[in-house]
């Protein structure tokens, strides 16, 4: 990690965001056509690939082209790792890690040393703009093994109190007590159950600048919900493991700013592009790291572009997510779709529990699972049952039942919404 390096970026992004979107486009697309020749030349996947399709990276004139080339699946990245996707080995300095998806199957990403510093950048980039500032305090939820301290952290910048995500909320709420941050970085999840405690507390003692959530779908009005609790603005930040940040809402909430300088998405209706407005699975690619590229990657998430430009002045591009994880949507069988934007405002307004899960059984049975804070009424079970009830309508049984707890990810994340049937009948 070079800190004099890291800096440099930080100023270019943070000047970036600022062009007009047209000059905006262009660095995309010099990015672009500089990592597709290099993957072309040098990572047998995509040679591969793109000789099967028929393309070259040469005959790229727009990001528009980019629609020719081939999509690449997480399970055909982790089938070609390392050789198939790195075009040279890890060496001292890069930076090499394993994430794990829904599905439990690990990857591994490689980051070189250079690509981690843009990305970082990037990153705080996305962090300042919020308000936050390297010497406020800022409580980090973790789920993970907190690393080593960084340079600028042993300076005393951009320190982090750390809370484990862990299921007893209230004692994590004692914890943010005890801190008093100055922000709080945190899943949505675990905030939108803070937030129930401090709604009975009145948030007594706890008065943030503010929260900014990520790696989970935020709907607004949760986020709504969460910045009238807590009396200061909530902020969504989008990434993935795979490309570090790549998205985050300005002071206008108005969609998220898509970090163009480091990624290109698209949104796809199976292999088509569909234009901005209409919702879609996102699909990314990489434009900044060449040690393991990732063009034209199936994310898994569903969203849609968003045309025109922003009230703030930016002339980034912007995305909104529709429904987070495409595996995580309910699907029935007489083709409606819900999803956790429609469950989770509606769920987590519920007093009385600190977690729950949804389950899809069947084409006609959904099962929740509970964890209460106190053992429950039956008033309790029945009027939590009737709001799942009442959103996913009549004809689909809703079976509630009461967990000592639920498992989180490797990562802290608690996996809300679950689509063990297929719901395949009318898709």
């Amino acid at each position: 990690m070079s800190t004099p390096r890291k800096l440099a970026y930080l100023a270019a992004t943070e000047a970036l965001q600022w062009l007009p979107s047209s000059l905006v486009h262009k660095l995309q697309l010099t990015k672009l056509r500089r990592m597709l020749a290099f993957a072309e030349a040098r990572v047998p996947l995509y040679r591969e690939s793109f000789r099967h399709a028929g393309v070259r990276a040469r005959d790229v004139r727009t990001l528009a082209d980019l629609a020719h080339f081939p999509t690449v699946t997480r399970e055909q990245i982790v089938a070609a790792y390392p050789e198939g996707v790195r075009y040279r080995d890890a060496k001292q300095g890069d930076v090499v890690f394993r994430t794990s998806g829904t599905s439990g199957q690990f990857m591994e990403i490689s980051y070189s040393a250079a690509a981690n510093d843009y990305l970082d950048a990037v990153y705080a980039r996305a962090l300042f703009q919020t308000g936050y500032r390297p010497w406020h305090n800022l409580a980090y939820f973790w789920g993970e093994a907190r690393r080593a301290p960084r340079t600028y952290e042993r300076l005393g910048l951009m320190k982090k109190s750390y809370i484990r995500l862990v299921a007893d909320v209230e004692a994590q709420y004692q914890q943010l007590i005890q801190i008093a941050p100055d922000w709080i970085y945190v899943f949505p999840s675990a905030m939108a159950l803070l937030a129930n405690i401090a709604e009975t507390q009145k948030a007594a003692g706890l008065r943030p600048k503010g929260i900014i959530c990520h790696g989970e779908l935020l709907p607004t009005d949760t986020r709504d919900r969460i910045a009238a609790i807590f009396k200061c603005p909530v902020f969504n930040l989008y990434g993935a493991q795979e490309f570090n940040r790549m998205a985050w809402d300005c002071a206008e909430h108005d969609a998220m700013h898509i970090d163009a300088d480091s990624v290109h998405i698209e949104v796809l209706e199976g292999t088509r592009v569909v234009p901005a407005g209409q919702e879609g699975e996102l699909v990314v690619t990489g434009l900044v790291n060449r040690l393991m590229p990732l063009i034209r990657y199936r994310i898994g998430d569903a969203g849609r572009l968003i045309p025109g430009a922003c009230a703030c002045g930016r002339g980034l591009p912007r995305v909104e997510l529709t429904e987070g994880r495409m595996d995580d949507v309910l699907v029935f069988d007489d083709g409606r779709r819900v999803g956790p934007r429609a469950l989770a405002p509606r769920i987590e307004e519920f007093p009385g529990f600190l977690q729950y899960r949804v389950v899809q059984k069947g084409s006609d049975l959904v099962e929740m699972q509970v964890v209460w804070q106190q053992p429950a009424t039956a008033a309790q079970r029945d009027g939590l049952r009737a709001v799942v009830q009442g959103i996913l309508g009549p004809g689909v049984r809703v079976d509630l039942r009461s967990v000592p707890s639920l498992a989180l990810n490797r990562r802290g994340k608690l996996r809300k919404i679950i689509r063990e049937h297929s719901g395949e009948g009318h898709r």
